[in-house]
């Protein structure tokens, strides 16, 4: 199925607002159609995962803005990915109320109704709500905002309850609230000062993450048991024979990891990747052993337990982190793809130590200042 065709329907933006006994809220919609003349009949299809679908059902009442070119993005978000849950949507809004009291936005707005239901339709992730317009007015003469405007020329991107909503692409830092991706290469998201904001829902660089296909269900957890501890690395390690292939090496990871930082990365509560750090002085801790199951590789899990320990050391008041792997005059695909990774996300080579192993394994020493 080529998704890319849904967006050659028109659709439209909308505020869709209700309220019920003491709460009220409004979200972007942008499934909306006439469905009859006599009576004028509309429906709307709404998340039923958004606040607004439960005050609609709870009501059987609902008003509907259709907004105007004139609206900006911070006008949008704040309607679009972000919860009545958690704010009054409506606080710097302007907006009147019908008289059974909901709230109508007239902001940005070219036309509003209300409307009572009078049907609804199950779809899946969505309900599709008939409702009988009670009320039209035409506010002004200005254009309505298509979502084909709102993604080409504002360039929106689309919350993740949407009909519409596309998966974003892997391996860019993306904003956890509304799904914007930072693809700049200069400067690098990493680069990018604390105080960064999206640009689109203003929510903080901390709300970015690196997307995978696994985001909504990986998680990383520090571990503090040694068994724990023990059992992940052991199970992991042995898994990776082309990186862990030497007996003695995996039992002494599995041993010394067990008294030092300890992070995991779960799928479906499965372990498939951990990290373990070892702090030498004040300024610098060393990633000692990293590993992620290879049907996971180029998923973004390995940035992401890279930057607990980056996190971790700079809480303590680190400088630097460092790492030792298997040097290119050694011939392996495996290690090359390794050193590449470390590369990628700011580890610099510092020396090579020809007999720090064995002969048959220089070590090569990469350094990051964080």
């Amino acid at each position: 199925m080529d998704k890319n065709a849904f967006f050659d329907i028109s659709y439209g933006i909308y505020v869709v607002s209700s309220k019920y006994k003491e709460k009220e809220s409004g979200q972007i919609a942008n499934s909306v159609i006439q469905v009859s003349g006599d009576p004028a009949t509309i429906a709307i299809s709404i998340s039923k995962d958004n606040f607004t679908h439960s005050l609609i059902n709870e009501s059987k009442k609902f008003t509907l803005s259709v907004i105007s070119q004139n609206a900006d993005m911070k006008f949008i978000s704040n309607f679009g990915f972000k919860s009545g849950k958690d704010i009054n949507k409506f606080e710097n809004t302007t907006y009147t109320r019908s008289k059974e009291g909901l709230p109508i936005v007239t902001e940005n707005t070219t036309s509003i109704f209300e409307a009572d239901v009078i049907s609804e339709i199950d779809s899946f992730t969505h309900t599709l709500f008939l409702g009988k317009v009670t009320t039209s007015v035409v506010l002004n003469a200005d254009e309505p905002m298509t979502y084909d405007y709102y993604r080409k020329v504002l360039r929106g991107k689309t919350a993740k309850n949407a009909p519409t909503y596309k998966e974003p692409k892997e391996g860019y830092y993306t904003c956890r609230i509304c799904g914007y991706q930072y693809t700049d290469e200069h400067p690098k998201f990493e680069d990018l000062p604390d105080d960064w904001t999206c640009p689109i829902c203003g929510s903080p660089k901390s709300f970015f993450h690196m997307f995978s296909k696994w985001g909504k269900l990986m998680n990383i957890q520090k571990i503090d048991t040694p068994k724990q501890k023990e059992y992940i690395c052991n199970t992991i390690l042995r898994s990776l024979p082309n990186w862990f292939g030497i007996e003695d090496a995996i039992t002494d990871y599995v041993n010394k990891t067990q008294s030092m930082p300890f992070w995991a990365a779960y799928i479906k509560d499965a372990p498939v990747g951990f990290i373990t750090i070892k702090n030498h002085n004040q300024y610098t801790s060393e990633v000692y052993v990293m590993a992620v199951l290879s049907e996971y590789h180029r998923q973004g899990i390995g940035k992401q337990l890279i930057k607990q320990c980056e996190n971790f050391s700079k809480k303590n008041g680190m400088e630097y982190l460092t790492v030792k792997t298997l040097d290119k005059s050694v011939h392996s695909e495996s290690y090359e793809k390794t050193r590449n990774f470390y590369l990628a996300i700011g580890f610099r080579p510092l020396e090579v130590f020809p007999l720090l192993w064995d002969k048959d394994n220089p070590c090569l020493f990469l350094v990051k200042h964080i």
